[in-house]
C-alpha cells in the first residue's frame, strides 16, 4: 500500500552526490522546493541530516482507553461514580442517548503493559501545516519491553562512529516514511568505481534503517549502488547469503545499549568494494546461451494453462445449461511480463550490455522488479505512479525483498547451468544425433490458446 504523493516525498526524501551519481529515478523538478530541495549536488548538508533526525521517539508514562457505553456506573453513598466515568452530553448540551433512551457514559480504563511512542516535535509543537492526511503526533502502541532506538543514535552518532576513519564519505540519501514511522539513511563514497571485466560501474553503500511502529528491526547493511540503473545491490548476494554484510538490532529491552556493536560487526565501509569487484567479475565471466536463458525464463514466469471451468447459465428457453467458461487472464498476465523480460534482455541499456552472462540475468531481474514490475498502490499515492513506486521499492529495499529475488534468479540460473552440466549421454560411434528445439521465449496469443 502506498501511503504518500511526490509532493510528500519531495519533502521526506533527500538524495545527495548528485553531481557525480545523477539524480534519483523519481526526481520531478515541478515538484521541488527551492527552500527545501529534494536533491544536493555533493553529499547531504551534515545540517540537514541533523535537522532531519532531530527529533525523539518519546515513550508515554501513562495509557488508558476510553469506552463509551450507555450503562451507567456504580453510584458510592454520596452519588459519586466508583470508577472514572462522564456521562456524554450532545452538542445542543442534551444528554447523548442510545436507541433504547439510556444515557452514554465515557469511562476511562488504564491500559496495563502497553506504551503509545509519540513524535517529540510534533507533541510539542503541533503538526506542521501542510502535512498530508494521516498525519499523527502518535506513531505507534508498543508492548512495555519495546525497545526504542532514537534517530539521532542511529542515524548521526553511530555513523559518525561507523564511517569515521574513512576519508572523503559522506550521506547520500535520507527519508522518512508513514510520517516518521520508518526512517532511512545511506552513507557512501562520492566517486563510482568500475567494474573494468563487465565496463559496470557502482558504488559501495552503507543503508541504514529503523522503525517505530514495530515493523522494521534497526538494520546496517551493506549495500552496493548500480548507477545505470538507479538499483541497489544487497551485500550479502556477494558472500553466497552470509550475514555478516549486515547488523541487525531487534527492539527488545534494553536493546539500545548494543548499538555500538554495529562497528565490530561491519568494519569500514569500503572493505568490500574489492569483494564485489572480484564477485562482478565472476558474474560477467559466466556465460548464459540463449536456450539456457529461456529455461530461466520457464522458471521465473512460467506460462500456466488456460482455465477451463464448466458454469450454469440460462439458456433462451430459461433453462439450466452447463457451458465451458475460458479465462486466459493469467495467460495474458505471464506471456506480457516475458515479453518485457525478453526485450529489456535484448535491448535495454540498463541489461543488454551484460546479456548472455549472469551478470545480465542480476540485473535482468532486478531493473524490472525495481522499475517495471506492475503494483498497486497508485490510487492511494492520488494516481501518482512514480510516488507510489518510490516508496514501494524504498520499503522493499529496506526489507530485504529485492535481495530476495536477486539470490533466487541467481540460485535459478546456476542450477540450470549445473544440471546442464552433468548430462552427458554416451553415444555410440556412427549412431544418429538429434538436436532438441529451442523453447520459444513468448508464444502467440493465437497458439497460446489452442492449448488442450
Amino acid at each position: 500500500m502506498s501511503y504518500h504523493g511526490i509532493q510528500y516525498l519531495n519533502r521526506k526524501m533527500k538524495k545527495g552526490n548528485a553531481a557525480k551519481t545523477g539524480n534519483a529515478w523519481w526526481y520531478d523538478k515541478s515538484a521541488e522546493d527551492p527552500n527545501n530541495p529534494s536533491h544536493y549536488d555533493g553529499f547531504i548538508p551534515l545540517q540537514v541530516v541533523r535537522e532531519f533526525f532531530g527529533w525523539n521517539a518519546e515513550e508515554s508514562i501513562q495509557m488508558v482507553a476510553t469506552f463509551r457505553m450507555a450503562e451507567p456506573p456504580a453510584m458510592d453513598d454520596q452519588g459519586n461514580p466508583l470508577v472514572p466515568a462522564t456521562p456524554v452530553f450532545d452538542e445542543e448540551g442534551e444528554p447523548l442517548l442510545d436507541g433504547a433512551g439510556r444515557q452514554y457514559w465515557d469511562y476511562t480504563v488504564p491500559v496495563q503493559g502497553h506504551k503509545a511512542l509519540g513524535r517529540s516535535n510534533w507533541i510539542a509543537g503541533g503538526i506542521p501545516e501542510g502535512e498530508e492526511a494521516g498525519a499523527s503526533k502518535v506513531l505507534s502502541v508498543v508492548d512495555e519491553d519495546y525497545g526504542v532506538h532514537q534517530a539521532k543514535a542511529i542515524f548521526i552518532d553511530n555513523v559518525n562512529d561507523l564511517v569515521g576513519g574513512e576519508a572523503n564519505v559522506g550521506v547520500e540519501s535520507i527519508g522518512e516514511l508513514k510520517w516518521g514511522r520508518r526512517l532511512f539513511a545511506s552513507v557512501s563514497i562520492p566517486e563510482n568505481l568500475m567494474n573494468k571485466e563487465s565496463g559496470l560501474e557502482f558504488r559501495p553503500i552503507l543503508t541504514i534503517c529503523t522503525s517505530f511502529d514495530r515493523t522494521l528491526a534497526t538494520k546496517y547493511i551493506r549495500t552496493f549502488g548500480v548507477p545505470v540503473c538507479d538499483n541497489t545491490l544487497n551485500y550479502e548476494l556477494t558472500r553466497a547469503g552470509d550475514k555478516d554484510g549486515q547488523f541487525v538490532l531487534r527492539h527488545s529491552k534494553n536493546s539500545a545499549t548494543r548499538l555500538g556493536d554495529a562497528r565490530k560487526v561491519l568494519g569500514l565501509l569500503t572493505e568490500g568494494a574489492a569483494e564485489f569487484d572480484a564477485w562482478a567479475t565472476g558474474l560477467a565471466q559466466a556465460p548464459v546461451p540463449e536456450d539456457k536463458f529461456l529455461k530461466w525464463l520457464d522458471v521465473m514466469v512460467p506460462i500456466p494453462e488456460i482455465k477451463r471451468t464448466m458454469v450454469t447459465v440460462k439458456s433462451i428457453q430459461g433453462e439450466d445449461v452447463q457451458v465451458e467458461k475460458v479465462s486466459s487472464n493469467a495467460q495474458t498476465i505471464a506471456l506480457k511480463k516475458r515479453d518485457k523480460l525478453v526485450e529489456m534482455w535484448d535491448k535495454d541499456p540498463r541489461v543488454s550490455p551484460w546479456k548472455n552472462t549472469r551478470l545480465g540475468i542480476l540485473q535482468l531481474w532486478n531493473t524490472y522488479n525495481q522499475h517495471e514490475v506492475s503494483f498497486k498502490g497508485t490510487k492511494a499515492a492520488g494516481g501518482d505512479k512514480v510516488a507510489a513506486r518510490a516508496e514501494l521499492n524504498m520499503n522493499k529495499m529496506i526489507e530485504g525483498d529485492f535481495a530476495k529475488e536477486d539470490t533466487n534468479a541467481l540460485r535459478i540460473i546456476s542450477k540450470i547451468m549445473a544440471d546442464d552440466e552433468q548430462v552427458v549421454v554416451a553415444v555410440p560411434d556412427g549412431a544418429p544425433t538429434t538436436t532438441t528445439k529451442t523453447r520459444p521465449r513468448t508464444r502467440s496469443k493465437a497458439a497460446a490458446g489452442n492449448n488442450g
